[in-house]
């Protein structure tokens, strides 16, 4: 029986790996290439990643899945994914933060849904604190009470105890760093990173899935801050080799338990990073923090919104009770120093906000969100977090290796929806039809056999498609952010 493991590294790049693989560093990674086949993963544009995730996990096209942005949910999702077709072939699946996990599944293992997800609970139900210290960390709640409660969940869990020292040792330094944002930002992702990488490994040794993945978005939050740092040499230039050093440490222990396992590992990110073009606006350090502007607008629980630097795009759910009149009024009337802070633009179901340039560093201003309501600007904008790193379509990893896997093996460039037949075909299940994906054979030493069957499509989600001209206008915007060329 065929076993799978996938470490889904969002943000990890070809570019840092091979630097610091001629460096002698990564050498955990070092010999896992050199037993394993690799490719580029070479995604569409626009390169979001819940985008790509999607087309990863079900074998679909960028432009026809249905997941738009970081708030869709599990019904805006119109094929189903790996797991859910692994599922129903009785293969015990094991899911771990699946960035497009969106929805709990009870399977014979474990599943944590997406700290993205409006799910509330893991399976088994033990799990549910590690999606509480996902909502916590995310809305910067994550106070003495809260790391005490997580810290006591850890110890009932069994969680190694050096590495729990570790970690209320760094959290003791987080307080005394917490007013340096880089510093405090590195910290805050250091911690995630070693509770979830070692969760994931008991979990799996523990439930032993056929199939599992882990999703780990630490190196993709760095990058995006620390990467003029990094390629320039400046104050910080440590911190992304520093990460992919905690990165490599833990592909060296789960590589171990493939060996010993006999299972296949597969290492893949959904692009890679380059440096902000020069000439990229500058005003990527004012940044709207999303959920924070949603939630101080009571409309979390009514709008989707996806943030690109100071522009956001919000659509209303299926089941919200606003209208999009309410929603334009609610965002328009929001005024600093009785100025209104947002230019507003409207295509079909899209608000697009613009933040206005006036808004400056002066974190202690006050914005008038309604009558009733002000809040501090900072609570709502981010104003240190530039971002000096974007994604890169030409630096996405594919690392494959297992017992039928070449070795040494380069096979330049593959699409983010080959992966799931591909993968499907490496563990012997039935391939659905209709994918626009392709199985990559030449990774393999002996080519599977391969059968299909047809897969019955989602209910479409009923929604108007935009026209040509508002579609260049939207890529417009998106162009002038340095998303797409």
């Amino acid at each position: 029986m065929n076993h799978l493991i996938i470490l889904a590294i969002d943000g990890f790049s070809w570019n840092v790996i091979d630097s610091l693989i001629a460096q002698g560093k990564l050498k955990n990674l070092n010999k896992i290439i050199k037993k394993a086949t690799s490719g580029i993963l070479n995604p569409d544009k626009p390169l979001l990643s819940p985008q790509i995730w999607a087309s990863i996990f079900t074998g679909k096209m960028q432009d026809k899945h249905g997941i738009k942005d970081f708030y869709s949910t599990k019904d805006d999702l119109k094929f189903d994914q790996i797991w859910d077709i692994l599922d129903n072939f009785n293969i015990n699946v094991g899911i771990y933060r699946a960035l497009t996990a969106l929805s709990l599944k009870k399977t014979d293992s474990f599943f944590i849904p997406s700290f993205y997800s409006f799910e509330n609970e893991c399976f088994p139900k033990k799990l549910t604190f590690i999606k509480k210290l996902d909502q916590k960390t995310r809305f910067n709640e994550l106070n003495l009470n809260a790391k005490i409660k997580t810290f006591w969940n850890l110890i009932k869990f069994r969680f190694p105890i050096p590495i729990l020292l570790k970690i209320i040792i760094k959290s003791i330094f987080l307080e005394i760093r917490k007013n340096n944002f880089k510093r405090k930002l590195f910290a805050i992702k250091n911690i995630e990173f070693l509770i979830h990488s070692n969760l994931f490994y008991k979990l799996i040794k523990r439930y032993k899935p056929q199939f599992s993945i882990s999703y780990e978005n630490s190196c993709d939050t760095l990058s995006h801050v620390f990467w003029k740092d990094y390629v320039q040499k400046n104050q910080y230039s440590n911190i992304i080799p520093k990460i992919y050093k905690r990165i490599d440490d833990y592909f060296g222990k789960i590589y171990n338990y493939t060996i010993e396992n006999n299972y296949n590992l597969l290492i893949i990110s959904d692009h890679g990073f380059k440096l902000v073009k020069t000439e990229t606006p500058q005003h990527f350090n004012k940044t709207i923090q999303i959920i924070d502007f949603l939630r101080y607008l009571n409309l979390e629980n009514d709008v989707y919104g996806t943030n690109l630097g100071s522009t956001a795009l919000f659509r209303l759910k299926p089941d919200s009770s606003l209208t999009f009149g309410e929603l334009e009024n609610k965002i328009d009337q929001i005024t600093c120093k009785g100025e209104k802070i947002f230019r507003i633009n409207k295509i079909e179901n899209i608000l697009i906000t613009k933040l206005k340039f006036f808004v400056g560093n002066e974190e202690g201003l006050e914005i008038r969100l309604s009558e009733k309501t002000n809040v501090k600007v900072n609570s709502i904008i981010n104003f240190t977090s530039k971002m000096t790193g974007i994604h890169d379509e030409n630096n996405g990893v594919f690392i494959i290796t297992g017992p039928n896997i070449r070795k040494g093996e380069k096979i330049g460039l593959i699409k983010p929806y080959d992966v799931t037949p591909t993968l499907l075909g490496l563990l012997g299940v039935p391939i659905p039809e209709g994918l626009d994906g392709r199985i990559i054979t030449k990774i393999f030493k002996i080519e599977p056999k391969v059968d299909y069957f047809k897969n019955i499509k989602k209910e479409e989600i009923k929604e108007k498609s935009l026209s040509e001209e508002e579609e260049e206008i939207i890529k417009e915007r998106l162009r002038s952010l340095g998303y797409i060329d």
